[in-house]
């Protein structure tokens, strides 16, 4: 089927780089921030190990998850985040579904699948994102 003929229009056309770069923005910001904002004013806390052994820089857990500030940041620019990601793999298997019943062979089942994982994997990231291991430990403790 040619796409310049198909009857349903495009709302916003942008090209994939651009989408590429708006879903990675928001994590790389909130991550550059969460590990600026530990080092510059929480360096103490941050770099603190249970064995006493020194760090040159926070990590990852400490910068994101120790304060409500940085926490609040990494966890709203996840849920930005996870928004145009849902929208690409929607259009990525409308895509799929359309190439795969062009080329026929039964491959609606392998899209369906690649699908479904892409959601399981997104939906896992926000879910661990979110539930906090100190707020919610018990309910972190189930989960892994």
């Amino acid at each position: 089927m040619d796409p310049t003929k198909s009857p349903v229009r495009p709302l916003l056309r942008l090209p994939l780089p651009s989408l590429a770069r708006l879903c990675v923005a928001p994590p790389v910001a909130a991550f550059a921030f969460c590990l600026a904002h530990a080092a510059l004013l929480d360096a103490e806390r941050a770099n603190y190990t249970h064995c006493r052994v020194w760090n040159f820089a926070p990590s990852v857990s400490a910068a994101v998850g120790t304060s409500g500030l940085r926490s609040a940041a990494w966890r709203i620019c996840l849920a930005v985040h996870a928004a145009p990601r849902l929208l690409v793999a929607l259009m990525y298997r409308a895509r799929r579904l359309e190439m795969a019943s062009i080329a026929g062979g039964g491959r609606g089942a392998a899209v369906h699948l690649t699908f479904w994982v892409h959601l399981v994997e997104l939906f896992g990231l926000l879910l661990l994102s979110m539930v906090s291991s100190k707020e919610h430990y018990i309910v972190r403790a189930k989960l892994s």
